[in-house]
């Protein structure tokens, strides 16, 4: 096999973990959304779909610590803390500019720019391909742990 079909075919496992980092949020923010209408943070499910992730995380905790205190309140907050954690994991992933090492193929830069009231900030941060299947396999675990 020549050496341009391997990097094509590390390229293409690459793609793919990307793509179930994605879908795996997507579902994850499916359940958060009908977990604020099931606990009555909203009336329809439609009211919460464009609420961030991070609005509705926060929200879900100040509700379930309202909750009597249960084996499962504790569950729930750790669970949700860890989402949150996951969340901006996901979010520095799927919102950056992903830029390969040319001279190491498990190196990856992730340039990002936040805006605050102190102005535009440019973050890089370094992932290897390791972290990236790291976060695929905690977003999936994150999601049985819901069933």
């Amino acid at each position: 096999m020549c050496h341009a079909k391997i990097k094509t075919l590390e390229l293409d496992k690459f793609y793919r973990t990307l793509g179930r980092i994605t879908f795996s949020f997507s579902k994850i923010d499916f359940i958060t959304s009908n977990l604020a209408v099931e606990m009555g943070l909203y009336g329809t499910y439609q009211e919460c779909y464009d609420i961030s992730s991070s609005t509705k995380i926060n929200q879900l905790k100040a509700k379930a610590l309202e909750l009597p205190e249960l084996k499962i309140k504790k569950s729930v907050l750790s669970w949700l803390d860890n989402l949150d954690e996951l969340r901006k994991k996901r979010n520095l992933v799927v919102h950056s500019i992903i830029m390969k090492n040319v001279s190491d193929d498990n190196d990856f830069r992730l340039h990002n720019f936040r805006k605050d009231k102190n102005g535009i900030h440019r973050i890089v941060e370094t992932f290897t391909s390791d972290d990236f299947e790291h976060l695929d396999k905690e977003l999936i675990r994150v999601l049985n742990e819901v069933f």
